[in-house]
Formats: C-alpha cells, structure tokens, sequence
C-alpha cells in the first residue's frame, strides 16, 4: 500500500528522447479533437471514444486527469518538444488489489510509425510493473487494428484470444 501511496504523490513524468509522457491538461483539448477528429485514428475508436467537439474533448480530458487525483488510475499526454499534444496513453482501469490492469494509447496519424507510441508503451508498462506493482497488463485490441496488435506484441504481450461482439466500432 505504501508503493500505491509514493507512486500518486506527483504526477510521473518521463521524458524520452523526442518526447514527453506528462500530465494532460484543458489546453491540450484543441490537439486532442484535432488528431482524434482524424477518419485514420478513428477508424480503430468507438463513437464513444471520440468527442463531438472541443467542449466534449476538454470534458473528456478533465475525466481523464481526475483519475490520477482519485488514485483511480493513470492517464499521460504524449507531447513533442515543443509540448503539443500528439497523442496519450495510460490505464483505463487498474486493480491495485487484483495486480492488474487495462491500457489504451491514441497518437496522431501524423506520427504513425516512428515508435513514439512503442515507447511510450513499455515505459508505462515499465511503471505499473515496478511501481505500481502490477503483474498483469491488458489491452483490448479492435481485431482489425494490426499496427496496435503488431505494436503489443513486439513488447511482450501475449494474444490470448477473441472477444467476440465485445464492441461496435461507430
């Protein structure tokens, strides 16, 4: 328990090479509707994953932020140096008790295929194992999608099988 404690003291923050896992904030919302205003990201979103507008992405973004502050779970914005937002990453659902969690990543069309998001996976990943203590990580992958299938298995996840009608895209 004292692990779960230091580990939601501050915001974790890494930074690597071209970019940065921080905390997402009500500014990034103009980034955040714009790259996942994108048909290539939304391709792999359901409608609820995908705000209507800026208000729906800022409202968005402050569910996602809270989570940190409820110690409920941890979500980063991926930005370049620059700090704009081009993407994020986190934990839709954890169990502290259980050891295990669920993540899920968006990132820019723009910046598909350069490893950002392969990064920013393990680096999370590395994070819940060591300091959240988490044995087990999960992602739930549209069945289509095989940049993301590609993506988890190159780091060590492990398909264990199909879902079927776990959900409707659009």
């Amino acid at each position: 328990m004292m692990l779960l404690q230091k580990a939601f003291e501050h915001f974790p923050r890494f930074h690597l090479q071209d970019f940065i896992l921080r905390e997402l904030n009500v500014d990034d919302a103009h980034d955040f509707f714009a790259y996942l205003s994108d048909p290539n990201v939304q391709k792999y979103l359901s409608s609820n994953d995908t705000p209507k507008d800026l208000e729906e992405a800022r409202k968005e973004i402050l569910y996602w932020s809270r989570l940190f502050y409820q110690k409920s779970s941890i979500y980063w914005g991926i930005a370049d140096k620059k700090n704009k937002l081009i993407g994020s990453c986190g934990f839709n659902h954890f169990s502290i008790t259980h050891r295990r969690g669920e993540i899920s990543y968006d990132l820019s069309f723009d910046h598909w295929g350069e490893g950002i998001m392969t990064r920013a996976v393990k680096e999370i990943c590395d994070f819940a194992i060591n300091t959240l203590g988490l044995e087990r990580i999960q992602a739930t992958v549209a069945e289509d999608n095989v940049r993301s299938l590609k993506l988890l298995l190159n780091i060590g996840f492990e398909k264990e099988g199909l879902m079927k009608n776990y959900g409707v895209l659009h």
